[in-house]
């Protein structure tokens, strides 16, 4: 096999590129080129993004998307808001596409890199300190964030099962406190384009009734949700969920989900309903939806908030490969 390596164009590289995460998985979305897109646009001001491409007789082979600034290298993206990067890469050609990308950085004269977002399983974590060891480059692996996960059984009961004693009782016993006290209960699911596009205000609203996401949620981050929402949305892979009493809207989480897997992103809720546990119990009804469709993993993403555990959630590690050349 003959692998060439250049930097190719955003827009030359979208179809092998959307070829190469055939079929599309929610755990990839944030290397997806839709996702990537809209980042670029919103807030890559600078221009510093690189997309250099391995290719295998003209098949693409791997993709790395990249910050570059001076001798260090990144991933494209913020962890902010991308909770997992990684390299894109052709099943069975890990080893040489890794390792074409990194001798074609190095000869361009890189010497500092910073492969953040790797999930614990990423075949990256295993090949790359090999790769660069037997470059003579200096490798440290740093465990970065956690993102608290769970395997789903096939039903509701079995899920409840599957909680401690004093989580299962504390579930339930806010699922009947909700059920006496509140009027009708409903969850309402917008995975269309446009459902999630008119969904999005009420989504937006309930995320920032919280001082901290206020200060979080720009004009120009806002901006971002709405396009990246609607963009996932087309590709088949996020889902917005609105959880309701008596037809007012007090919480609401933002997923991207494939047939497999829920991935849960954000979320926010209405403080007024607090004592009711409105948070909590809306990201339960996600979670039952997800079982209900017959979803086998729920990742709750980046953060040790108390709520992912409560539900269930056992943590996963998060890594970060630092290379540097001596």
């Amino acid at each position: 096999m003959s692998y060439a390596t250049a930097l190719e164009s955003f827009d030359a590289l979208r179809d092998d590129w959307l070829t190469l995460l055939s079929p599309p998985r929610a755990r990839q979305v944030f290397q997806h080129p839709r996702w990537q897109q809209v980042w670029l646009d919103e807030f890559d001001r600078q221009k510093d993004a690189r997309f250099l491409a391995v290719r295998d007789g003209g098949t693409l082979a791997g993709l790395a998307s990249l910050l570059v600034d001076g001798e260090r290298v990144s991933f494209l993206g913020d962890s902010n808001i991308c909770d997992y990067m990684d390299f894109v890469l052709a099943p069975g050609r890990e080893d040489h596409a890794l390792s074409a990308i990194i001798d074609t950085l190095l000869a361009e004269g890189h010497r500092d890199f910073d492969f953040w977002g790797l999930r614990s399983g990423s075949p990256t974590l295993s090949l790359l300190p090999q790769l660069a060891g037997r470059r003579g480059l200096e490798v440290r692996i740093e465990d970065e964030a956690v993102c608290p996960q769970l395997d789903l059984p096939a039903t509701w009961e079995e899920y409840l099962e599957l909680l401690g004693g004093k989580n299962r009782h504390e579930l339930r016993r806010k699922m009947r406190r909700l059920e006496k006290t509140a009027g009708a209960m409903g969850l309402r699911v917008l995975c269309s384009p446009q459902e999630l596009e008119q969904g999005m205000d009420d989504f937006l609203r309930l995320m920032t009734l919280k001082s901290d996401k206020a200060q979080f949620m720009t004009p120009e981050m806002e901006r971002f949700f709405r396009r990246v929402g609607i963009a996932m949305a087309e590709e088949g892979l996020a889902g917005l969920y609105i959880f309701e009493l008596d037809g007012r809207r007090v919480a609401s989480t933002f997923c991207f989900e494939d047939p497999e897997e829920t991935l849960i992103y954000n979320s926010g809720y209405d403080p007024q309903y607090a004592y009711l546990s409105v948070g909590l119990l809306s990201k339960a009804a996600c979670l039952r939806h997800a079982i209900d469709d017959g979803r086998q993993h729920l990742d709750f993403l980046r953060g040790s908030e108390p709520y992912k555990y409560d539900l269930g959630g056992k943590d996963h590690q998060v890594y970060r490969c630092l290379i540097k050349k001596a």
